[in-house]
């Protein structure tokens, strides 16, 4: 039977039970008993329809929970408390420095779920809370919900606070929003599964709307610091290329924080490129694709057309196989195909082995070859068209008859070309060479460089011989062809002989005697440390040294020498130096003095001023005067003075004068002298450097490169800090950098254009491109044809001969014609994968084809499809680059599987037991936190999961959401975290004798006094009077009657005697005695008990945590606070345990009173509360603990004009005296009832 069949019978049987004394008239059952029938059932299984619904009013707001059947159990009820202002401040602070968020306006409501035991439950699942009747200010989307989880309710205790309002969604690895309905003023829904405070408040919102077209396709409102997430990509548009979703002009950023500053909300289109493709077919193979504006035109160029057919030639392109000359001048306004049309035709190819381009030419069969202009190569006379390479074959000429495509090489005959040769001379003090002079040669341009001997003759250069120069150079038509030839400096050798028995030559830390010293050195070397003088060579008895002389030589050798010049060697030989001696000799110091640059010097001589240069000072012994000047280097000797007679020093000085020589420094700019300066040696001349004018007859694009010393410009350029004139005419020769030209590689067959896998090269002028160098990107299994470029239309092979002189040389990979293709895989979905019938060559582009019979994966949307690294969306081209494409579509992450374990944590202490708990779930599936169902012991009690055994990783509560996958951004273990139960006291008392003036007895006033405190005669501390140390027994005072009460808090402060305060915190005032009951009447049972300090705000501070095991966490009960000399006073109701804390306030309110007793509770004064003073006996009978009577004026009389910590002492000053026995009196008679009751 059909549902529909049973309709009628289910609205009559309706009808029957709600009108039975009704006939139903007017319609038969398949009538309006039928339509009834489908309301009813619209209503009984709506998805919306909640089985159980509670709900509660809090200050005029209705909060409602709604639930399906088992999410709830029987009979439980709804309990929502409005925190205080300064509860939820707290809360607002978290908020803000945990996600934040700022509220403008807010409520933090506490809502609580109860079974029927009154225990505090949360749901089995989620549910459904609504809010009505809200009453904040600000736009309804401004509306926010936050569930703040944590550990119990304490703000202090630290939240994270997750959103449930509004909503939104994932799907997978890339995100799509929901669309929530547009919100009514003051009303509000989501869903939870767990409840403990949640904050309603108004705050900046952005609303962003996403449109296709006019279709409004996605809703998302983020507040601060949240993230969009990428919609569903739109289907493909014919002519028109998605290139993202738009606000304004501005491309949305997916997966970002959002900056909110205020309420907004905007508009985004996903943005659509009017595009059209050109394809460019081949051999039924698309060769290149070309995009175009709609209306645009289009040319084709950079489409790589390589015939292969033999006996073909291309024609020209058209939009029809086989068809006319395609207009190009013609919009586009659709995808279109051109065809390559060809003819019959043979192709003659020009390598012009090193000249200019010269292009192909596409002849008939049969035809002549036609006009073929001349190329040209500098330095070289073209001589015709051959088939091989070494000119040899056969010469094609304009008349030669076309029968086959052909390869002509063009042959060349070198012209006489010079070429520059720069000679370097060896240095005489390092192995490195100096430049000397450049020469010219003349040869053939491109032969082998072969320089005449007389270019390298040894006899070139005096005291030098050749060595070697760069072989194997071509000459260059060009002229540029530099050779350098390099030559070494020759060595000599001298010998000394002494002779002169017993004489000896120390020199280098060595001694010689008769003729055993001897050196080799370089032509004009520094020979300073080698050449001996009188001070090496000691006196022989009475004869001293007086220098070095050789067969031949007319001179002496007297003084130093620093560089070995050609008068002290021989060039045939090897010298032999002998020294003289005499008896009665002279013995002079050298001076050599050298003209000063500017200013005065040392000494004057004929009107110019002269510095002594030290380093050819020396002393010399001679037989007579007759002193001749050596040379130096850079200076003439215009003068000797010598002294008459000796000196103080006992030599007679000697003085001889050098002018220092001026030379010019000349500037040569490329081919003329540009400046010429003149300066004496040793003047500065790094002021000297400047740049000059471009010489006229450069082209553009030269720029200049320094000034060097050198007319080939070689090595670096001339330094001119701290440079001085040298001992020689100076010529500095300027460089002009020639131009520098960019050639792009392409490693991949793509469109011409920087950018892609691309690189460049800088190529000096003239240069060419080394083939050898070049990258590319292998096919695998594909032969490898050449380079190639474009020429205007024609795309040909590139001639590695041809030299650099532009910028526009483009260079391209090219493979063994070959096919690829494009495949597309589901990767999940299902359906039919589009399918492109076309074969593409590498460089082509094919355009990425929609998902049009796929449906994808559940819960998953089509967001592009992936490959080579990128993603792309219909309509848009993808390169074939490398080879054939596999496109794969993209749902968002894959979801392998994973788990979350839950693990007891138990120990000896806790006690905790239970087999783990292990949740299987998809990757990045959202998981709800589980509650708590393993047990522990009494006194233990489960505070939340931890990532980490010791509770030191992070922290999660039940109902809290986490996503978990196979990389664990979060853990995927949590450990039950247990703690001993603990309670803490936020109360507040005064004692009357803390708060009155010791002085007058009258005034009372907050803060309490310290003064037992601050004079150390609280338990355990001591006080020095006079030479007396008084110490109070240390310990907590209610260890006697009426208490009896054993705790040893007291022992944490202790002198032991000593003087001092025993680390009493500053502010305590006294011990009270804090303990919590049941009940207020006399059957009361007392939970727990504990001593504390009480401080001078009336705080009661716990040296120690309340830790027990039978506290009812949900329960409530009174608070009850003793003083040793106070009457005792109990809250004046039962006290809530709020998320371990009990708070209450004894200073603003009168404490319990039991109605018609006649007792009372505490006294007031100045608006404030505080327990009643002048109870200081409070054992002597059953009643003395909760009376002040006679008794307690015992108590004072016996403490009476003492000192120290007692009973009698109601006034708390550390002095029993009369102003005690006034509180006595003012409160004798006043009696409580707490005890007893």
């Amino acid at each position: 039977m059909k549902l529909v069949d049973l309709l009628p019978g289910i609205a009559t049987v309706w009808h029957s039970r709600f009108y039975p004394e009704k006939q139903i008239r007017g319609a038969s059952k398949p009538g309006w008993l039928r339509w009834l029938a489908v309301l009813l059932l619209l209503a009984c299984f709506s998805p919306d329809a909640r089985s159980t619904s509670l709900t509660t009013v809090v200050k005029g707001i209705s909060i409602t929970v709604s639930a399906d059947d088992g999410v709830l159990p029987a009979g439980t009820t709804l309990d929502v408390r409005l925190l205080t202002n300064v509860e939820k401040r707290g809360y607002l602070e978290l908020l803000r420095s945990d996600r934040g968020i700022t509220l403008r306006q807010s409520m933090a409501f506490d809502i609580t779920l109860h079974d029927q035991q009154g225990n505090e439950i949360q749901p089995g699942g989620e549910v459904d809370v609504s809010f009505s009747g809200l009453n904040l200010d600000g736009q309804p989307e401004e509306l926010v919900v936050f569930h703040a989880v944590g550990s119990g309710r304490n703000a202090e205790k630290g939240f994270a606070f997750d959103k449930k309002y509004p909503g939104i969604q994932s799907s997978g690895g890339l995100k799509s929003g929901t669309i929530p309905l547009k919100p009514e003023r003051g009303k509000l829904k989501f869903s939870t599964s767990h409840f403990s405070i949640y904050l309603v408040g108004t705050t900046n919102t952005a609303t962003y709307n996403f449109y296709v077209g006019a279709s409004l396709v996605d809703t998302q409102i983020v507040l601060n610091g949240e993230s969009l997430f990428e919609p569903e990509a739109p289907e493909a548009i014919e002519g028109k290329r998605f290139t993202g979703w738009y606000e304004g002009t501005t491309q949305v950023v997916f997966n970002t924080p959002v900056t909110v500053e205020s309420t907004e909300t905007y508009t985004v289109n996903a943005n659509f490129e009017d595009i059209w493709y050109v394809y460019f077919k081949y051999s039924g193979n698309i060769i290149a694709t070309k995009e175009v504006v709609p209306g645009g035109t289009v040319d084709a160029t950079g489409v790589p057309l390589i015939v292969t057919e033999t006996g073909k030639a291309f024609l020209h392109w058209s939009a029809s196989s086989g068809g006319s000359a395609f207009d190009f001048e013609s919009p586009i306004n659709a995808n279109t195909t051109l065809y390559a049309v060809l003819a019959d035709m043979w192709t003659v190819s020009f390598n012009t082995q090193g000249g200019s381009t010269t292009l192909p030419k596409y002849i008939a069969d049969g035809q002549p070859l036609g006009t073929v202009e001349d190329p040209i190569r500098p330095g070289f006379t073209f001589g015709g068209w051959y088939t091989e390479p070494d000119g040899a074959g056969t010469e094609y000429t304009s008349s030669t008859t076309i029968e086959e495509s052909v390869i002509l090489y063009a042959k060349w005959t070198g012209l006489p070309v010079d070429y520059t040769i720069i000679y370097w001379q060896e240095n005489a003090d390092d192995a490195n060479y100096t430049y000397k002079e450049t020469a010219t040669g003349s040869g053939t341009a491109g032969t082998i460089l072969t320089l005449p001997p007389q270019a390298i003759s040894n006899t070139r250069y005096q005291y030098f011989s050749f060595d070697y120069y760069d072989e194997g150079l071509t000459l260059n038509g060009d002229g540029t062809t530099t050779v350098n030839v390099y030559y070494s400096r020759n060595s000599y050798t001298v010998i000394f002989d002494l002779d002169r028995t017993g004489a000896t030559l120390n020199i280098g830390g060595e001694t010689y005697t008769g003729s055993e010293y001897t050196f080799t050195a370089k032509y004009d070397s520094d020979i300073s440390a080698l050449w001996p003088t009188a001070t090496n060579i000691p006196n022989v008895g009475l004869y001293k040294f007086t220098g070095w002389t050789y067969p031949g030589g007319s001179l002496t050798l007297v003084s130093k020498r620093m560089n070995f010049t050609p008068d002290l060697f021989s060039t045939t030989g090897t010298r032999t130096y002998e020294g003289n001696w005499a008896i009665n000799v002279v013995t002079y110091e050298l001076h050599y003095m050298i003209q000063v640059t500017s200013g005065t010097g040392e000494r004057e001589y004929n009107g110019t001023w002269y510095n002594e240069d030290m380093a050819y000072n020396q002393m010399a012994n001679t037989t007579g005067g007759g002193w001749s000047a050596k040379q130096i280097s850079g200076v003439t000797n215009v003068g000797i003075q010598q002294d008459r007679t000796a000196g103080p020093d006992g030599d007679i000085d000697v003085y001889f004068y050098y002018n220092r020589n001026s030379y010019n420094l000349t500037f040569y700019n490329y081919n003329e002298n540009d400046k010429e300066l003149n300066f004496v040696f040793g003047a500065s001349i790094e002021d000297t450097e400047y740049t000059p004018l471009k010489p006229s007859v450069l082209p553009e694009g030269y720029t200049f490169g320094g000034w060097y010393d050198n007319e080939a410009t070689s090595g670096d350029p001339f330094d001119f800090e701290g440079a001085v004139m040298p001992p020689n005419n100076l010529i500095l020769y300027s460089k002009w950098i020639t131009p520098v030209y960019t050639v792009r590689i392409h490693e991949v067959m793509e469109d011409p254009g920087p950018g892609g896998n691309s690189y460049t090269l800088e190529l000096p002028t003239g240069s060419t491109i080394d083939e050898s160098s070049l990258i590319k990107e292998e096919v695998p299994g594909v032969d490898f044809i050449g380079w190639f470029w474009y020429v205007g239309d024609l795309f040909v092979p590139y001639d590695f001969n041809l030299p650099v002189t532009v910028d526009i040389i483009e260079l391209f990979p090219v493979w063994d014609i070959q096919t690829f293709n494009v495949t597309y895989v589901l990767n999940g979905g299902t359906g039919t994968a589009p399918v492109d019938p076309n074969n593409y060559y590498l460089g082509s582009g094919a355009t990425v084809l929609p998902p049009t019979d796929v449906t994808p994966p559940s819960g998953k949307v089509f967001v592009g499809w992936a490959g080579n690294g990128d993603i792309y969306y219909p309509n848009q081209e993808i390169k074939l680059e490398t080879g054939s494409v596999t496109l794969t579509a993209q749902w968002g992450d894959a979801a392998p599987e994973t788990s979350i374990t839950y693990k007891p944590n138990g120990n000896d202490d806790n006690g905790a037991t239970g087999d783990d708990i292990v949740v299987s779930l998809n990757n990045n599936e959202k998981h709800t936190v589980l509650d708590n169902t393993f047990t522990c012991n009494v006194c233990y009690q489960f505070v939340g999961w931890n990532t980490l055994a010791d509770g030191t990783g992070t922290m999660f509560m039940p109902g809290n959401e986490v996503i978990v996958d196979i990389e664990s951004p979060v853990p995927n273990i949590l450990y039950a975290i247990w703690e001993t139960k603990s309670l803490v006291i936020e109360a507040k008392v005064y004692l009357e004798g803390a708060l009155i003036d010791p002085e007058t007895s009258a005034d009372y006033a907050a803060p309490m006094r310290t003064t037992l405190n601050d004079l150390q005669m609280l338990p355990g501390q001591a006080y020095l009077d006079g030479e007396t140390v008084y110490y109070t027994p240390a310990g907590q005072p209610y260890n006697t009657e009426p208490w009896n009460y054993t705790g040893n808090e007291g022992d944490l402060y202790d002198t032991g005697g000593s003087v001092g305060d025993a680390g009493y915190p500053a502010t305590a005032v006294d011990w009270v005695l804090v303990s919590l009951r049941d009940s207020d009447g006399s059957n009361y049972s007392k939970v727990f008990e504990k001593a504390a300090l009480l401080l001078s705000d009336g705080s009661i501070q716990m040296p120690e945590d309340f830790e027990f095991c039978d506290l009812d966490v949900n329960g409530t009960y009174y608070l009850v606070v003793e003083h040793r000399n106070h009457l005792i006073t109990m809250s004046h109701m039962p006290l809530q345990i709020v998320n371990g804390i009990l708070t209450y306030d004894f200073t603003t309110q009168n404490s319990y009173v039991l109605p018609g007793s006649g007792a009372v509770g505490q006294k007031e004064a100045n608006g404030i509360w505080f327990m009643y003073g002048g109870n200081g006996n409070q054992s002597e009978t059953d009643n003395s603990d909760t009376d002040i009577n006679a008794d307690d004026q015992s108590t004072w009389e016996i403490d009476n004009g003492k000192q120290g910590y007692r009973p009698g002492d109601y006034n708390m000053n550390g002095d029993a005296n009369s102003n005690d026995q006034i509180i006595w009196e003012r409160n004798n008679g006043r009696t409580s009832v707490i005890r007893d009751h």
